[in-house]
């Protein structure tokens, strides 16, 4: 019965040092999470907003296996940059189970739900390095960027917009979810 208890403890300890420790993470991917949406019912969609201050920086504690559901769309461009009467939107939700992120995505400017899997492990700084785990034809990401405090999730990444002036401007965009 000790014995039978300490392996249980061990496991317990293996398991959850995931969020801590991601070398020790496994990960297992069916098929199903690959190829079905997540349920977005009850998740509004979310207006962007534009920014010419510099983007926040973002500070990481090691993610909380949950739902997220996307708050916040903010896309900071250069001084000058003379926006588009109207910002993107979306509707989206991340879910993170281990080492594994399933990501949601609903855009206007989508025909259909885009499914995003990744396995991941935590990179230098307050950065994650992606696996695909359903598609081959994707790259990796090292270093992506992002923040979490317990509750918010962020994700920062380049994103080229264009201006009301039809010229293209390097903005960063930060994504912003709330665990639920």
């Amino acid at each position: 019965m000790r014995l039978r208890g300490m392996m249980v403890v061990l496991l317990a300890s293996s398991l959850g040092a995931c969020a801590k420790d991601s070398s020790v993470c496994t990960t297992r991917v069916t098929p199903e999470v690959c190829a079905t949406p997540s349920n977005l019912r009850g998740v509004e969609s979310v207006q962007g907003s534009w920014s010419s201050a510099p983007a926040p920086d973002l500070v990481a504690q090691p993610l909380e296996d949950g739902r997220y559901v996307q708050i916040a769309l903010e896309l900071y461009c250069p001084e000058g940059f003379p926006a588009p009467s109207e910002a993107p939107s979306v509707q989206a939700v991340t879910e993170i189970e281990g080492c594994v992120m399933r990501l949601t995505l609903v855009s206007p400017a989508l025909e259909a739900p885009v499914v995003d899997v990744h396995t991941f492990r935590y990179g230098a700084g307050s950065t994650l390095d992606l696996t695909p785990a359903c598609s081959t034809d994707e790259p990796s990401v090292d270093g992506r960027r992002y923040g979490f405090d317990g509750t918010i999730l962020q994700f920062s990444s380049p994103s080229d917009q264009t201006g009301s002036d039809g010229v293209a401007y390097g903005c960063e965009r930060i994504d912003s979810f709330e665990l639920r």
